[in-house]
């Protein structure tokens, strides 16, 4: 006699010779939901088949009704999102199925945020338990939910699903932060040729989920007798950033940071000047004797508050020296060929000495040289 085991799960047969095991073992890998057998809906059946030479015997299991046990899973699109900005939470739960001579029993769900404080949903619908532990007086959700949040802080998603075999939840955590509002100080904003300048972000963090990007970047404008940017910047990544700045101009110093709301820069300027120039004015000619009050053209190569000292000489003049921008009136009392001498020093140094000459011509004295004369 041989005996044929089948199962209508879509298994293979099992056949067996005599004698047979006193009971047979099968597992089956879904639900009997939507399957009818031998006219009951809903269910799988067992076939034996038992067949000798005398003839063939057949008998049935019916109904098996086969329920697929609940996996409560969620997917959360990211952890972290800016405030007014949904985040979306998916259920990817799989089985839960209860199926009985009733019918087939789909799970009932429900979302619960916490805290719930300007929370509002971009697109899905929560759900609700109304009142009651028991699945079956839920008011089923919808399979995705992306609220969005007005606060910044640290939120809970929690997913709820039941059937009549058991109740599960998952959380989801979700951190919500602020757009940043980028700020930094500078241990000096003006310098002269070469000079180091120290930047520190000062950008408020209280309200982030994650150490944003930090990215320090430098532009340049002509300025204080710099044409040419020259500069180079350590650790431009990081909260604190040095810049060695070696040419004059007005350099702006941006800071960008970005998280999961984007990007916002900040910029500040450095003015960097170098020492000055100055160059006297022309001076005439004289007959006889002079008297002067010389003016002369400087560029201070840096910002106007600066302070500037001059330095004049007048060798042969009376005074002999001045440190006034505007010094006069010079005497000179005897012709000759003289030099007058100046140059200005700020805080970035001393320029280069202008020198410019003039000369004193003598009058000419005409005498008659005969003393006496016939004519």
């Amino acid at each position: 006699t041989t005996y044929t085991v089948s199962f209508n799960d879509g298994s293979p047969d099992t056949i067996l010779n005599h004698p047979p095991p006193p009971s047979i073992v099968h597992s089956f890998k879904k639900s009997s939901c939507g399957v009818t057998s031998k006219g009951i809906m809903n269910s799988f059946y067992a076939n034996i088949v038992a067949t000798n030479p005398s003839g063939t015997s057949e008998s049935f299991v019916v109904p098996l009704y086969i329920s697929t046990p609940l996996t409560a899973t969620c997917t959360l699109s990211s952890p972290i999102t800016c405030t007014n900005t949904p985040v979306c939470v998916e259920n990817t739960s799989k089985g839960g199925v209860v199926v009985t001579a009733a019918g087939c029993e789909q799970p009932k769900s429900f979302w619960t945020i916490t805290p719930s404080v300007g929370v509002t949903l971009a697109s899905g619908i929560m759900g609700n338990n109304n009142g009651s532990s028991d699945p079956d007086f839920w008011t089923t959700g919808s399979d995705e939910i992306c609220p969005q949040f007005s606060l910044p802080g640290k939120y809970t998603i929690t997913y709820n699903i039941g059937n009549s075999c058991g109740v599960f939840k998952v959380d989801s955590k979700v951190c919500v932060e602020e757009p940043l509002v980028p700020d930094f100080t500078l241990d000096k904003n003006t310098g002269c040729i070469p000079t180091t300048v120290n930047a520190t972000s000062t950008t408020n963090l209280t309200n982030t989920c994650t150490i944003p990007k930090y990215k320090w970047d430098v532009s340049y404008t002509d300025g204080y007798c710099g044409s040419i940017s020259s500069y180079t910047v350590k650790n431009d990544s990081t909260p604190n950033a040095s810049f060695e700045f070696k040419s004059a101009g007005i350099y702006h110093v941006k800071l960008s940071v970005t998280n999961s709301c984007g990007l916002r820069s900040a910029t500040k300027d450095v003015i960097i000047s170098m020492p000055p120039s100055v160059k006297v004015d022309t001076i005439p000619d004289f007959c006889g004797t002079a008297s002067i009050r010389p003016k002369s053209v400087v560029n201070s190569c840096a910002p106007a508050s600066a302070t500037i000292n001059y330095f004049w000489e007048f060798p042969g003049g009376i005074p002999a020296t001045s440190n006034i921008e505007y010094p006069g009136p010079i005497n000179y009392s005897l012709p000759g060929t003289y030099d007058v001498k100046l140059y200005v020093t700020t805080a970035c140094g001393a320029s280069a000495l202008s020198t410019r000459r003039f000369t004193i011509h003598e009058i000419p004295t005409l005498t008659n040289a005969v003393l006496s004369q016939t004519v």
